[in-house]
């Protein structure tokens, strides 16, 4: 699969597995219509004092380097590809949410004011054309990673609108296709989810798609590099 053609498969998500309190689930039909300042405050009230200043220090430290790119760094997704550690119930088990909510913190705090979509991909389906940093530069090159040759094909990306306060939209529904999903799950190397592309949701219009994951054509009158408002390169 090249930049500039090809496709993912179609894949129609599962909620993350967040655990709330004693491990209740909450359902992706689930809107919470608390207050963002609370909703920010639940992201960052996990595992304890020493997690929760993790959580701030990467919030409040965070800066994008002179390249565009968001550098996260995050312990718990880093794992040895030959092994999926995000399979199984237990305690050695690495759930997706402790991943995807510092993503989330993260993307919540640096674009609180934008709307915006987002992209996650694995760098290494792209390592026999391209090295990563080759490939994030030509990604922001470009402005954006999924770019169809078919211009009939009625889209230009795969996305999902970023919301987390509602339970569908947090990253971990898109890490659960990857690391929980069939066939994705059962792939080895199983590599991780490393690299998100954020985009502007004003500078595109969904054609089709399910309730959490959607395809989505530039409007006319966007410039589709301009539209990518940055990388997010995890570890």
């Amino acid at each position: 699969m090249s930049i500039e053609s090809g496709k993912f498969e179609w894949f129609s998500g599962r909620d993350p597995e967040r655990e709330i309190g004693g491990g209740e689930r909450r359902e992706s039909s689930e809107v919470d219509l608390r207050h963002e300042s609370e909703v920010f405050a639940d992201h960052e009230r996990l595992g304890g004092a020493e997690d929760e200043a993790w959580l701030a220090l990467a919030r409040d430290t965070l800066a994008e380097d002179v390249d565009g790119v968001l550098h996260i760094d995050i312990p718990d997704y880093q794992y040895d590809t030959d092994m999926n550690p995000f399979l199984g119930t237990g305690p050695q088990v690495t759930r997706i949410f402790q991943v995807a909510r510092v993503i989330d913190v993260v993307l919540l705090h640096r674009f609180m004011f934008h709307d915006i979509l987002v992209c996650g991909l694995r760098s290494m389906d792209y390592a026999q054309l391209h090295t990563r940093a080759s490939f994030v530069q030509r990604v922001s090159e470009s402005g954006g990673g999924i770019v169809l040759a078919d211009e009939d094909s009625g889209y230009d990306i795969e996305a999902m609108r970023f919301a987390p306060y509602v339970a569908s939209y947090s990253v971990g529904s898109w890490l659960e296709r990857y690391h929980k999903s069939p066939s994705h799950c059962d792939e080895r190397p199983h590599y991780p989810v490393d690299l998100w592309l954020i985009y502007d949701e004003h500078a595109y219009a969904r054609v089709s798609g399910n309730s959490e994951r959607g395809r989505y054509r530039l409007r006319d009158g966007f410039d589709r590099k301009n539209s990518l408002l940055a990388i997010a390169q995890i570890n």
